[in-house]
């Protein structure tokens, strides 16, 4: 008997590949609460679709097996609804890093999930999967396990909402609730296409692209405090939605599980095609780093002095890009 998928953020980057993943590999149907406009939706599955070479049957399945409701997530209440024990995939969430935006984020991503998770309960839901990051781990360093965050290593308000919001679901022993937490998700593993709003790697990849506009042709090396051997850990958006699908389908009900590359490409690796997409020479590595420069990369500077190590319980798929293929993946963004 088909699945109804209860969907969130699926005008997001993972919320749409994972409708797109869904109709592909199940004939299951799908209701998607989205934030007005709901015509959004459609257009989103379509780019996606486009970017991620997508069978046009396989969209017109999902086009057609998708109800769309419009809700926002941070009111004081949810739509009624009438859809009986879906399997609850909330996706959706507010990544702004900096201070100022603490309270947003917060509303979002907390309260937010308070109120799915209420809406879960009404329903009978028999499953709850939600999608945090990786990065809740903060501050903390060397071998990171699926293991609850703790709040006083977090850099921003978004890692912090991240693990209320984990905590929030942990204490809910009434749903069984997979906590998927993704790396750095970047566009497809095959075509390189990103059809999302820029975030992670690809901001930082703006950032140089804006700080090199505005100023004379670089004649030396860039000046940057980094950690040039450690991994940057970045994982191609299909990955990401096949194996919490895998995970949802195989692993034991509840559980932490992080969705992350085993095989990530160095942090040198990385800010060297970012800045050859720059027309900048390769950096070099210092602990008095160009202040201006510094002062251009904010708060995405402490994500290259992350000396992470992922564990995983579920096998993660492998993926090492070269060069070209990084230059390639993020040269739009320059």
């Amino acid at each position: 008997m088909p699945t109804t998928h209860l969907i969130t953020g699926a005008t997001g980057l993972i919320g749409a590949a994972l409708v797109l993943h869904l109709a592909e590999h199940t004939d299951d149907e799908f209701v998607c609460l989205v934030r007005p406009p709901v015509g959004r939706l459609p257009d989103m599955l379509r780019r996606s679709a486009e970017a991620y070479g997508t069978r046009p049957e396989v969209l017109d399945s999902a086009l057609r097996r998708t109800r769309t409701l419009e809700a926002d997530l941070t009111a004081r209440t949810l739509p009624p609804l009438r859809v009986p024990r879906p399997h609850v995939w909330h996706c959706a969430a507010a990544l702004h890093f900096r201070r100022a935006h603490w309270r947003p984020v917060f509303h979002t991503n907390v309260r937010g999930t308070r109120r799915v998770l209420e809406l879960a309960r009404r329903l009978d839901s028999p499953a709850f999967t939600y999608f945090s990051t990786a990065y809740v781990a903060g501050t903390t360093t060397g071998t990171i396990k699926e293991t609850p965050a703790t709040p006083s290593t977090a850099r921003t308000p978004y890692e912090l909402s991240k693990i209320a919001a984990e905590r929030l679901l942990l204490n809910a022993p009434d749903i069984p609730v997979h906590i998927l937490r993704p790396s750095v998700v970047v566009g497809h593993s095959e075509t390189l296409a990103y059809p999302g709003t820029p975030s992670g790697a690809y901001t930082i990849q703006q950032l140089l692209a804006a700080h090199y506009r505005a100023l004379p042709p670089p004649t030396t090396h860039p000046r940057i405090q980094a950690l040039p051997l450690e991994p940057f850990n970045i994982v191609p958006i299909d990955h990401v939605v096949r194996e919490a699908h895998e995970l949802t389908i195989r692993a034991e009900p509840g559980g932490i599980h992080h969705l992350t590359n085993p095989t990530p490409p160095t942090t040198d690796a990385l800010l060297c095609a970012l800045l050859a997409n720059c027309r900048a020479p390769s950096p070099t590595y210092t602990h008095t780093p160009d202040p201006v420069l510094r002062m251009t990369l904010g708060v995405y500077a402490p994500y290259l002095n992350n000396p992470q190590h992922f564990t995983r319980t579920h096998p993660g798929t492998p993926w090492l890009p070269d060069q070209e293929t990084l230059r390639a993946m993020f040269r739009p963004f320059a």
